[in-house]
């Protein structure tokens, strides 16, 4: 094999080439052109598994505050890392702050839309909330992505007994967490 002149890849390139491989995929993108418009002008997501990496170590650690440096740091590096919006998200809600979880949730959703596990946490937020028709509306997508998942099908079970007024499910939702999603 010869060698090949390697050329720099810049993010106009990289930009061109993601829309190529998306089109030829059948997917659409609306920037083409480069990821300009994230205000990085740069995706390493090299650095972003390593920042996950490095999350995953912590929380074996118990080092709580590390896991949420090494996740604001693989956003930093992949503002489209889902896993690191999502992880976030439980943080905030193990430690009761519903409008920045809902808000890591949302965002989690919406750059893993094959994912259920993001609007589960989204329909806790809401049932903890009291806010049951977003609840349900949340626990009802996720089924419709994954129709087997358990936490999404128990989480819709409670947020209609909730509604009905039996206060056995507002007691078994009080005593669960969420665990970390770190594949």
């Amino acid at each position: 094999m010869r060698n090949m002149p390697v050329r720099k890849m810049t993010t106009r390139n990289l930009g061109l080439a993601c829309g190529l491989c998306m089109a030829a995929l059948g997917m659409s993108c609306a920037n083409t052109d480069g990821y300009a418009s994230l205000g990085t002008g740069y995706v390493d997501t090299v650095a972003s598994e390593q920042h996950l990496a490095d999350a995953r170590r912590a929380e074996l650690d118990g080092d709580l505050d590390g896991v949420v440096a090494s996740l604001n740091a693989a956003i930093r590096s992949n503002p489209y890392e889902g896993r690191a919006h999502y992880n976030l998200g439980v943080i905030e809600l193990r430690a009761g702050r519903l409008q920045a979880a809902a808000e890591r949730f949302d965002q989690a959703s919406r750059l893993m839309p094959e994912k259920a596990e993001p609007l589960v946490g989204l329909g806790a937020v809401w049932l903890q909330a009291k806010r049951l028709e977003e609840a349900s509306e949340a626990f009802r997508r996720a089924i419709e992505i994954d129709p087997t998942s358990p936490r999404a099908r128990a989480g819709l079970v409670i947020a209609m007994e909730y509604a009905t007024g039996n206060d056995e499910s507002s007691q078994r939702l009080s005593g669960q967490r969420a665990p970390l999603q770190m594949p």
